[in-house]
């Protein structure tokens, strides 16, 4: 008997072993599925150490001497460029359009052109357009085309392709990542080392490049709202606030003003106004009136999901006619819906003492004419 029961534990063993190994990765995708959303970073242009404001096209010149290895030679040639740097818009990486690309005084060892004749390297297909990348972060330039050819206009080679140089401080770096050109037709490679020195204008003069992590923003009408660009947002709703059993239903009007700020950081929000009327229970014989003390109270977009609005340094004031009952303070957290804020479960409590208020509702948000739609978003 005793090694027919070690028997048959051994086959249930095997069994249990046989049902985790199927029900294993259903578990890491659960698990997966339940993390927290991690903000994600992009790479965005800088001037003189700050973020460079998005929609702010700022032009660059650049000098340098760039090393061409290709037609199993050397050709050492100085560069002068111009392009516009930018950070786009409603977030994504930086761009920049090479609008020249000039190279002089080739130098190539040894000489490749017969008769006295000089090489050159022409540029093509100009404007190029570049998008910063990666950690380190690189500047991909695509739809390059460079000709080597000789003074008498004799064709050598012609390379087509995309480079990543490295962005370094005030200059890109061309070398080892920085990837290689193609003719295609003779399947020729050809690659570029060297520094090429970015200089931006007057008072901006340092450029370069920096990793942003994302944080909620506010949109208008499914489209981030610009930096720096303040928006006056009118709210009306019904909430009901529920403290130590007794509810009081009301309507909500208030007045606020949304705004994503310089640099990325989470949009912000300042309450100036915020009135509950027509309330309906509570203790008062008639009816019980609401006082919104220390306005303006700030808020600030925090990431989900849910998105929601943090407001802090919340001040209400409960009164029957002129007789105080509670001054509800704290902080509360609604999420932030299709153009509304929804308070309930996980907008936390105010409270004075011991005792707790509860918000449950929606508060309806109204942007001016032709920016009624508010909502927020992780970009």
């Amino acid at each position: 008997m005793g090694n027919q029961t070690r028997k048959g534990e051994q086959e249930r063993g095997k069994e249990m072993t046989k049902l985790y190994a199927a029900f294993a990765p259903l578990l890491a995708v659960g698990a997966f599925a339940l993390a927290p959303a991690l903000a994600q970073a992009e790479p965005y242009w800088t001037s003189n150490g700050k973020i460079l404001k998005e929609g702010q096209v700022e032009t660059v010149k650049t000098s340098g001497a760039l090393t061409f290895h290709l037609l199993a030679k050397i050709v050492k040639c100085k560069l002068t460029d111009e392009e516009t740097i930018e950070n786009p818009v409603g977030a994504g990486a930086g761009t920049d359009v090479l609008k020249t690309f000039t190279l002089t005084g080739c130098a190539p060892k040894p000489i490749s052109c017969p008769g006295g004749f000089k090489i050159e390297i022409i540029a093509h297909g100009l404007p190029w357009a570049t998008e910063l990348t990666g950690s380190p972060i690189r500047d991909k330039i695509t739809g390059m085309e460079i000709e080597v050819k000789c003074s008498n206009n004799t064709v050598l080679e012609t390379y087509k392709g995309t480079l990543t140089p490295a962005v370094g401080n005030s200059l890109l770096e061309f070398g080892a990542g920085s990837g290689e050109l193609e003719n295609p037709i003779t399947k020729e490679m050809a690659s570029i080392t060297g520094n090429d020195a970015l200089k931006g204008p007057a008072g901006d003069m340092k450029i370069g490049a920096e990793n942003v992590e994302h944080e909620p923003h506010w949109y208008s009408n499914g489209k981030r709202i610009a930096e720096a660009t303040p928006e006056v947002v009118a709210t009306g709703g019904t909430l009901v606030l529920n403290s130590g059993g007794t509810v009081v239903k009301c309507a909500v009007k208030d007045s606020e003003t949304i705004e994503n700020p310089v640099g990325g950081s989470a949009g912000v929000d300042e309450i100036t106004a915020f009135t509950l009327v027509k309330c309906t229970g509570g203790p008062c014989p008639k009816s019980v009136t609401f006082a919104a003390n220390g306005l303006p109270w700030a808020t600030e977009l925090i990431a989900g999901p849910p998105i929601r609005d943090e407001i802090v340094g919340i001040e209400l004031e409960e009164k029957c006619k002129n007789a105080f009952l509670h001054l509800f303070e704290g902080n509360l957290t609604p999420a932030v819906g299709n153009s509304r804020l929804e308070f309930g479960a996980g907008s936390g409590e105010l409270e004075e003492g011991g005792l707790k208020a509860a918000f449950t509702g929606n508060d309806v948000l109204k942007g001016p004419v032709g920016d009624t739609k508010i909502t927020a978003e992780d970009p």
